[in-house]
């Protein structure tokens, strides 16, 4: 296993080896998604012992913030994008201005719960 400065370099996208690059992007977003469920499953087990009525109110209220998260994380990988774009065209002022706007409007779908 890596360690140091290397490991935590960003990732070059233009290598042309397309698996390793793949792998080094894809895992750290598949262990968290896989803490995130597991989570959830042992929030399941503990709200089954308490009765059917908790383990329902849940699972109805799961996927509604779910949406609201995903809602979130898509703005702010939309904000992220256009920061990025302005910033490596040198507008650092519209770079500032878009990512001022975007955390506000990214902070609104969590800010309604």
């Amino acid at each position: 296993m890596r360690t140091g400065r290397r490991a935590l370099a960003p990732a070059d996208l233009s290598d042309p080896r397309l698996k390793r690059l793949i792998v080094r992007l894809a895992v750290p977003a598949v262990i968290g998604l896989s803490i995130n469920a597991a989570h959830h499953t042992v929030n399941a087990v503990f709200l089954g012992m308490l009765g059917p009525e908790a383990l329902a109110a849940v699972t109805i209220s799961i996927p509604a913030l779910m949406l609201i998260a995903a809602i979130g994380e898509g703005l702010g990988v939309g904000s992220a994008a256009a920061i990025g774009r302005l910033l490596g065209g040198r507008q650092t002022g519209h770079g500032q201005r878009d990512g001022q706007h975007g955390a506000g409007t990214r902070s609104a779908p969590g800010g309604r719960c």
